[in-house]
């Protein structure tokens, strides 16, 4: 007897159900997405980089703690295994890969569920298996910066146990669901509940005379008040749904109806937004069909709501909802979105590609929901991301995880117009780990360089580049020397090949350290900056110094209350005068403004203007001599939208100046910038306008103003990284845009 969870682990809960009273119908032909040209050339123009592309991906379940902060999570198929594990992160702009860590010796890995109390404070849980074994509960903690593998118990006895879904309310307190096998194929529900120091399982009582049960979605509101829901089967093998409750104590099951005549029901996930309004959704089976569910809780008894069903479609179910308020429900299917408005459900139009399927959705407010799943190009399978912006539901790009042939550059530098080197990343093979990328332009066209990585690496990529000539380039980034560790490394271009360098470590036996800013002023003068793992789980700004010979730990000073310090650029005018610039964290602000000075003799923390107390970041800084320099970034106004930010250095003190916001942009990130002179900067972002996505703005000593940037031919989004200017009027742009097959493409631009 298959179980619930077994058969929507194996083929998708829209399609569980229908397996299970033996339905086969092909999924009802969506239909696709008519391409956009590309926005106005203006004085930008796309330079051809060259890449290959195969992409595989499927995004599961996601959590927005506001509709610019979402976690997405996932697995792939390839690697070393049936299944591996990735995530990714929503900035309000643009969906970018984290690196999520493998237990050792696993031969698979998923993640099934997350759930963030804050945009720095997210768990995700799901399942792992090593060569020879069966399944081990796996938990992940982000922070912020990076994914943590958290211990995990399993149920004393069990064979194999996997969790499928969890529900923070607080850092401090989460509580995760799932089944457990004993003997034979019988699954017994189990939960685990997160202190902020360990987890510990919870006892669950099951159905009486189950003859197996899963529980597959849980939502906590407060922590002390948590609704779990799934199915079971009965003695005579009938699929029924199942909800049981914890007041903080212990865990009750709930009576919940089924409709009548159904063959079998399930519940796949539940949300409240009380302890007294809660939304469960799944599927039931009746007359040959799968037919969307909805059940109801109202702080007494459940109750089962009328949902409609796509037209034409035999198969169909709901596999996540998301609720804002009682009256502010979305639900998810395949390729279908269905509104509660407080008294009754209502299909939405949905930009479906061909073979859409939506997993996950989560709605931060009434008019702000992302949901997140896969569809199919092709053979491969892509990731795939939808907004509901309260009008209306658009496709946003979504990067593919390891086992994409394509890659991103993160960098460029000039030194002429016919000179530039770009760096970045690319996946090895169809499911292979990231690689480091470098790109040279030679006035007439883009061409690939052979980069080594670290000797020993698992993955690797460059993050930063500069050169002092077309045959002098240093690269800086980092690499996973094992699972759970990252370090930074160097690597030097002499004009026919790169070299890895070595560089000391920022603290012995750091489990994480990157550079992500470097300036050379010369062949014999570098400054690379970044951020590390102090070993006490805080993350501290640091910085290297290249002198022609070898690289050598400079002390930086962490700025009085912040809890982390990250230095993200930065910019040199001579080997004694350099400014960095990044973001840290205090009591009072999640991420404020970071600028620190170089004086040749020691780094000191400079004084720098905040435009509002909300999160406010800085990602480029550019000095056109020690007494001018410009940084930008940006920070989010009291509505929660991004607003692009720049701020001058005039050799005593920042000063912050007004960029503007593209019309029409619902919000904007500066991350590069370039400067010639003080009063000739040009600065490179993304934005949330689907008919400018990417910006340049330029500034002319009185004003900043926006320039319109090209995209590829067909493509519909696109994001740049970084800027390069050799003169006020000659620059180069890099970044990476989705392809044909909604991968990543490396994107090159100038303005010559």
């Amino acid at each position: 007897m298959l179980s619930w969870t077994s058969v929507r682990r194996a083929f998708g809960s829209l399609t569980a159900m229908a397996l299970l009273v033996g339905l086969i119908a092909a999924p009802p032909a969506p239909a696709g997405a008519a391409s956009r040209p590309g926005a106005a050339l203006l004085a930008w123009r796309v330079r051809q980089t060259p890449n290959q592309t195969v992409p595989n991906g499927d995004l599961v379940s996601d959590s927005c703690t506001t509709a610019r902060a979402c976690i997405a999570v996932g697995d792939r198929a390839g690697g070393t295994g049936l299944f591996v594990a990735f995530a990714e992160t929503w900035n309000g702009t643009s969906w970018r890969l984290l690196a999520t860590p493998t237990p050792v010796g696993a031969s698979f890995t998923q993640l099934v569920s997350v759930s963030c109390s804050a945009a720095n404070a997210c768990t995700a849980v799901g399942s792992y298996a090593p060569r020879v074994g069966r399944d081990i509960p796996l938990a992940e903690r982000w922070n912020g910066s990076r994914w943590k593998i958290q211990a995990t118990p399993r149920p004393a006895g069990a064979t194999s146990a996997r969790l499928l879904s969890v529900s923070c309310s607080s850092a401090s307190a989460c509580t995760a669901v799932g089944s457990y096998v004993l003997l034979g194929p019988r699954d017994i529900p189990f939960a685990e509940t997160w202190n902020g120091a360990r987890w510990k399982i919870l006892p669950v009582p099951g159905p009486a005379g189950a003859s197996s049960a899963d529980l597959t979605g849980i939502s906590c509101r407060p922590a002390n008040a948590c609704t779990a829901v799934g199915a079971y089967t009965n003695r005579s093998f009938a699929l029924l749904t199942l909800a049981e409750r914890w007041n903080g104590t212990r865990w009750r099951i709930e009576a919940t109806p089924n409709r009548a005549g159904a063959a079998g029901s399930g519940l796949s996930k539940v949300s409240c937004s009380s302890a007294r309004a809660c939304t469960a959704v799944g599927s039931s089976s009746t007359s040959g069909s799968a037919r969307t569910l909805a059940e109801a809780w109202n702080g007494s008894r459940w109750r089962i709501q009328a949902t409609p069903n796509p037209p034409g479609a035999t198969i169909s179910g709901l596999s996540a909802v998301s609720c804002s308020s009682p009256g502010a429900c979305t639900a998810v299917g395949a390729d279908f979105a269905e509104r509660w408005n407080g008294a009754r459900w209502t299909l939405q139009v949905m930009h479906s590609l061909g073979g859409t399927v939506l997993a996950g959705v989560s709605c931060p407010s009434q008019n702000a929901c992302i949901a997140v799943g896969r569809h199919q190009d092709g053979l491969s399978t892509v990731t795939l991301a939808e907004a509901w912006n309260g009008t209306t539901w658009r496709i946003q790009a979504t990067p593919n995880p390891a086992g994409t042939f394509g890659g991103v550059l993160r960098d460029v530098s000039c030194t002429s117009a016919s000179a530039c080197t770009a760096g970045g990343s690319y996946n090895r093979g169809p499911f292979g780990p990231a690689a480091p990328l470098a790109e040279a332009w030679n006035g007439i066209r883009w061409s690939i360089q052979a980069v080594p990585s670290p000797p020993g690496a698992l993955a690797s990529e460059l993050s930063a580049v500069s050169c002092t000539a077309a045959s002098a380039c240093t690269a800086v980034g980092s690499y996973d020397a094992s699972v759970d560790v990252t370090l930074a490394f160097a690597e030097r271009w002499d004009g026919r090949r790169w070299t890895v360098q070595a560089i000391p470590s920022p603290s012995p036996g750091t489990s994480f350290a990157e550079l992500s800013g470097l300036s050379c002023t010369s062949a014999t003068a570098c400054t690379a900056v970044g951020g590390y793992d102090n070993g006490a789980h805080t993350t501290l700004a640091f910085a290297e110094v290249w002198d022609g010979t070898s690289w050598a730990l400079q002390t930086t000073p962490s700025p009085v209350g912040a809890f982390y310090s990250f230095l993200r650029s930065v910019s040199c005018t001579s080997a004694n005068a350099c400014i960095a610039v990044g973001d840290q964290g205090t009591v009072t602000s999640a991420n404020a403004p970071l600028a620190e000075r170089w004086d040749g003799t020691s780094w000191s923390i400079q004084v720098t203007p905040s435009p509002s107390a909300n999160r406010t970041q800085l990602f480029g800084v550019s000095c056109s001599s020690a007494n001018a320099c410009t940084a930008v970034g940006y920070h989010q106004n009291n509505s929660g939208v991004a607003v692009p930010l720049a701020m001058a250095w005039n050799g005593t003190s920042w000063s912050i100046q007004a960029t503007p916001n593209p019309s029409g942009a619902r919000g904007m990130f500066l991350n590069g910038v370039s400067c010639n002179s003080p009063n000739a900067c040009t600065a490179v972002g993304s934005t949330g306008d689907e008919h400018l996505p990417i910006v340049a703005e330029h500034w002319d000593g009185a004003s900043w103003r926006v320039q319109a940037m090209a995209l590829p031919f067909g493509a519909t989004s696109a994001d740049v990284r970084a800027v390069s200017c050799v003169l006020a009027t000659a620059c180069t742009a890099v970044g990476e845009y989705p392809g044909g097959s909604d991968t990543s493409l490396t994107l090159a631009e100038t303005t010559f």
